[in-house]
């Protein structure tokens, strides 16, 4: 794919955000806030898994262009639903702004040091192995947004606080 057809692929996926969010929202008020991340991370784990180990020509450009689909659209689910963590973990009104300080802070520095951390990674091994350690560190990245969300699952259970779902 040459850059002006990656560039219009990129602006196009963009119209992921609003139906990954929707229906990441859906979901969450289905089962909760925190499974449904753990779930979207989950997907995003195994999607940027399959990036990594994906060599075009040998993969297929298409298996590419719809794992990066999936994981767009479950980026967007995430940012969707983290805000519903507050409803579900219980958060004081009068604390409210503080931790929509504090969730947007972890929920949005991926913006501010993926693009130089992207930059390293490309130019210590330019090519197809940059690319692929790339989506390595994004699956180990989402890794731990599996395990945080897990966690936030066990703490509620732990304290009595489940979140209000009719699916148990």
């Amino acid at each position: 794919m040459n850059e002006v057809d990656a560039a219009n692929f990129t602006a196009y996926s963009t119209f992921l955000r609003p139906l990954g969010a929707v229906v990441a929202g859906i979901i969450a008020d289905r089962f909760s806030a925190s499974k449904t991340l753990g779930f979207t991370f989950l997907i995003l784990v195994l999607a940027f898994g399959m990036l990594s180990a994906a060599v075009p020509g040998i993969t297929g450009v298409n298996f590419i262009i719809a794992n990066l689909l999936v994981s767009y659209f479950a980026v967007f689910a995430l940012r969707g639903v983290y805000f519903a963590l507050l409803e579900e973990t219980d958060t004081p009104q009068h604390l409210t702004g503080t931790t929509i300080g504090m969730v947007s802070l972890v929920g949005y520095t991926p913006d501010i040091f993926f693009a130089p951390i992207t930059g390293r990674i490309l130019d210590a091994s330019p090519g197809l192995v940059g690319h692929q350690n790339y989506f390595m560190f994004l699956a180990a990245t989402a890794t731990l947004g599996v395990l945080a969300a897990t966690w936030l699952i066990w703490l509620n259970r732990q304290s009595g606080r489940v979140a209000a779902n009719p699916a148990g």
